[in-house]
């Protein structure tokens, strides 16, 4: 992996990171009483950027 790729990953892993953040504080600050769809909906959401960071780790 190049110098260039791996400051990608970085940045890409840090926004990630930031996206984790917020969802977890939208749960907390809701009382946590989301429906099973919004929560379904986020998991996804989550699992989706995970597999694009592991994508984008493996292609270079």
């Amino acid at each position: 992996m190049s110098g260039a790729s791996l400051q990608r990953f970085a940045i890409l892993l840090m926004l990630y990171g930031g996206i984790v953040q917020i969802t977890e504080l939208l749960i907390l600050e809701s009382g946590g009483s989301w429906g099973p769809l919004e929560t379904g909906v986020i998991y996804v959401a989550l699992l989706l950027g995970f597999v694009g960071l592991v994508v984008e780790l493996r292609g270079d």
